[in-house]
């Protein structure tokens, strides 16, 4: 009985402390900084960002982006003007799988248009690059960037930014199409 418990106690005490998976979802905006030269696309979508083990993955589903455009998106911290305030956004928690401890959160991203001069997106942070995902836009405009990161490197990271990029080397060809805040648990 000695023996059990004593293999036991570093197991409980062990739970105790580790904190289960998170999955947060939030929802782009364009940027407001973005003055297309060609035809006006309507771009839109989702980030959903699941932590677990100390590593985050994030996925980010858009739509109406310019067809086979190439976009390249990273974490970026909170840059030095003040961040007031934030696009509208719609928030839920709820638990997934099994695990009561994880959580999901939906925000409605917002085009850099429709926000103030005060959003956290506006606030020209430092990108974190070790974030960067990659990808090309389908002919019908949607796209799908996905990538994972281990969490200490973006726990500080306020926003998620989104880029027309010049290729697939990640090179940026503008300040940002479509941004949402996020917070990184």
């Amino acid at each position: 009985m000695k023996k059990l418990a004593l293999i036991a106690l570093p197991l409980v005490l062990a739970s105790c402390t580790l904190a289960g998976p998170t999955e947060d979802n939030y929802t782009f905006a364009p940027q407001a900084v973005v003055k297309p030269v060609g035809p006006t696309y309507a771009p839109a979508g989702t980030a959903q960002v699941q932590e677990a083990l100390g590593v985050t993955r994030t996925t980010l589903t858009l739509t109406g982006m310019a067809p086979y455009a190439i976009y390249v998106a990273h974490y970026h911290k909170a840059g030095a003007a003040p961040a007031a305030a934030t696009p509208a956004a719609t928030t839920t928690q709820a638990s997934t799988g099994t695990d009561a401890a994880a959580t999901t959160s939906t925000t409605t991203m917002t085009p850099m248009s429709d926000m103030s001069g005060a959003s956290v997106c506006s606030t020209n942070g430092p990108a974190i690059m070790e974030s960067r995902m990659i990808a090309q836009a389908s002919a019908d405009g949607k796209v799908t960037l996905q990538g994972m990161v281990p969490t200490a490197l973006i726990r500080d990271a306020a926003y998620i930014n989104v880029h027309h990029g010049r290729d697939f080397s990640g090179a940026l060809a503008d300040s940002g199409v479509i941004c949402t805040p996020v917070t990184v648990r």
